[in-house]
């Protein structure tokens, strides 16, 4: 907290004087129940006449009152002199004192009355804090957050997880795949994997046939050990030619 404040004042001398030889301001305050009083005191010479060799001494006292706030801890508060300005005519002293009023804030704040707390409030916007709500609260909060956590954690697992469990699923079926090649008549891998249909959980491998003269559709289902519904759903086996490929899936 700190607030500035002004004095102006006009001080009569006892007679009319020529100049003023020296001057001084000092201050001397008190606190009691949150209420500041003091004085500035002003001290210094003069004379009255140009050639007069005697010099008479001066003293003003002025008055100051403030008001302490009650969240102000009052072992901080001072009175502090900003700056200090005079001038003088004939009998008159004018002088001019700015000061700053300086204090700081409580941390814990306790009334002693609900008037008082009352007064408090009213020109303030403040919150007030019921602590065993606050520690409630607080302990939820942080309930929260753990679980929030917790979730998301799980959350990353599975996501990890699901994520091994693909790369393993394409890898086994690119390692798996059996190609056949024969001369220079090579079978594109990379059309039997996109022709390739999940089977859940099981693990599928692929076998890639190419028919020869021998072959018949009876002796391919019987080598491979696979029925006639199952090869047809990967394949077009109406008429079976010599060079065909056929993809065969057995499951792990």
């Amino acid at each position: 907290m700190k607030e500035n404040f002004k004095i102006e004042k006009e001080l009569l001398f006892k007679n009319n004087i020529k100049d003023v030889l020296s001057i001084s301001l000092d201050s001397d305050y008190s606190i009691n129940d949150n209420e500041l009083t003091g004085n500035f005191l002003i001290n210094g010479e003069y004379r009255i006449h140009e050639v007069s060799i005697n010099r008479e001494k001066f003293n003003f006292k002025i008055p100051f009152k403030h008001n302490i706030e009650p969240d102000i801890d009052l072992d901080t508060v001072k009175v502090e002199i900003d700056n200090f300005v005079y001038d003088y005519k004939k009998d008159e002293l004018i002088v001019n004192i700015e000061y700053s009023l300086e204090g700081s804030r409580k941390e814990v704040l306790i009334f002693d009355d609900k008037q008082k707390l009352d007064d408090f409030l009213e020109n303030r916007e403040v919150d007030i804090i019921d602590e065993e709500i606050k520690e409630e609260k607080e302990s939820i909060s942080k309930e929260e957050t753990k679980e929030k956590e917790e979730d998301e954690e799980k959350e990353e697992v599975v996501e990890k997880k699901e994520e091994n469990q693909e790369e393993i699923k394409v890898e086994k079926i690119d390692e798996c795949v059996d190609i056949v090649e024969e001369d220079d008549n090579r079978i594109d891998s990379s059309t039997v994997v996109n022709n390739i249909k999940p089977q859940g959980d099981n693990y599928v491998t692929y076998k890639v046939y190419k028919v020869t003269e021998t072959d018949t559709l009876e002796s391919i289902l019987a080598k491979y050990k696979v029925s006639i519904e199952t090869l047809k759903e990967y394949n077009d086996i109406n008429e079976i030619k010599v060079n065909d490929k056929i993809i065969i899936p057995c499951y792990e």
